[in-house]
């Protein structure tokens, strides 16, 4: 199997990153998604990046709301990062069937508690304001009333990791002049115990034909995600001289990245499907 990392050209479409539910105009549904999972497991710190690709309706904004288990930061990386890895699996696949050593195959409401604000960043083209919230229906209360529209579904998904006490990082983006919305890649750091891919998206933003997701994951311990559905597809040690490069297209320090990383590729063709909660990655 080639990885190919897919490029959408479509006036409809728009290409952007960091968000999991989506808000802002009359209907925003998730197509085709390639995400990236780097985690340091001595930090316990993850670093996510999403390029992902959403059919939206008629707006001048849209906007995004990603739940993280702590306050995040953010950062840009470059959109080159996705062909570096894509061509390191590329590589080690060909060196295997030359022969030669490779990875392994496979409305309000009463007394309703409003969200504290921890922060407003701009990156990447992006407005970023982190929240806390105890309440759902004063998040759901604060979200309306800067511009995201609640769609059905989407107050028992901020119910979801309301009750999990979860930070949520608010994205908004809006229209260009010219009548285009453009934002660079988004990188959110923050720090978990498990490191995790989101994968529970509101029924309003499925569509009517799965996408498909690809996760690429960087860890130096061997962990499987607690989703059957999401499958190991191929694995690899990642070479040593490519280790600042990686680092480099994150947005991150070399110190950032651990030696000794494995890339190790997962496929959902049938994403986004209905399920419950996130991909978890845990220890064998």
């Amino acid at each position: 199997m080639r990885f190919v990392l897919p490029l959408a050209l479509v006036a409809s479409l728009v290409s952007v990153s960091g968000a999991c539910g989506g808000f802002g105009v009359k209907k925003i549904t998730f197509l085709g998604q390639n995400n990236i999972v780097l985690y340091n497991a001595k930090t316990k710190m993850e670093h996510f990046v999403r390029q992902a690709t959403f059919e939206k309706g008629d707006g001048d904004s849209m906007g995004f709301v990603a739940p993280t288990p702590s306050v995040p930061k953010f950062g840009e990386a470059k959109p080159f990062i996705f062909t570096k890895l894509f061509s390191i699996l590329n590589a080690a696949q060909d060196r295997e069937a030359n022969g030669r050593t490779g990875g392994g195959g496979f409305g309000g409401a009463p007394g309703a508690k409003s969200p504290k604000v921890l922060s407003v960043t701009e990156v990447a083209g992006y407005q970023a304001t982190v929240l806390k919230a105890s309440d759902t229906r004063g998040l759901a209360e604060w979200l309306e009333k800067n511009g995201y529209t609640m769609q059905p579904g989407m107050q028992d998904w901020l119910d979801h990791y309301v009750k999990k006490d979860w930070y949520f990082t608010a994205f908004k983006v809006k229209k260009q002049a010219d009548g285009y919305f453009r934002t660079g890649l988004v990188r959110m750091s923050f720090k978990t115990s498990t490191p995790y891919n989101p994968y529970f998206v509101p029924k309003a933003n499925r569509g009517a034909k799965p996408g498909g997701l690809q996760v690429l994951y960087l860890d130096t311990e061997v962990r499987k995600p607690s989703e059957s559905t999401l499958r190991k597809v191929y694995s690899t040690p990642i070479p040593r001289d490519e280790r600042a490069g990686i680092a480099w297209y994150l947005g991150l320090s070399p110190g950032d990245v651990p030696s000794g990383l494995t890339l190790t590729s997962y496929s959902d063709p049938k994403f986004p499907r209905a399920g419950t909660d996130d991909v978890f990655f845990r220890k064998d």
